[in-house]
């Protein structure tokens, strides 16, 4: 996906806890913003995909690339979704 469009993809997963969310809707809003960020590099860029815990129930995925950007007024500020550590999601990648 990334390859092909001269995309290099770094990802940091520092949460080594389980969580509990809808892995269909959470992997759809992924895949989003994943193209959003190839269409903004069409000359081909970095895509930087970071997890960082924010406490034992609450992660933050921050998702930065080198693409042309997003106007300030339409830029979302940051994506958080509160999590229960309960169950274990796999195959985001």
């Amino acid at each position: 996906m990334f390859a092909e469009k001269r995309i290099k993809k770094n990802q940091q997963n520092n949460w080594s806890g389980a969580v509990v969310w809808d892995k269909q809707h959470m992997q759809q809003a992924l895949m989003n913003l994943y193209q959003n960020a190839i269409d903004a590099m069409p000359e081909g860029g970095e895509l930087h995909v970071e997890v960082e815990p924010i406490s034992e129930s609450e992660l933050e995925i921050l998702i930065n690339d080198t693409g042309i950007g997003i106007p300030q007024k339409s830029s979302l500020k940051s994506l958080t979704y509160i999590l229960r550590p309960r169950i274990k999601v796999r195959g985001l990648d």
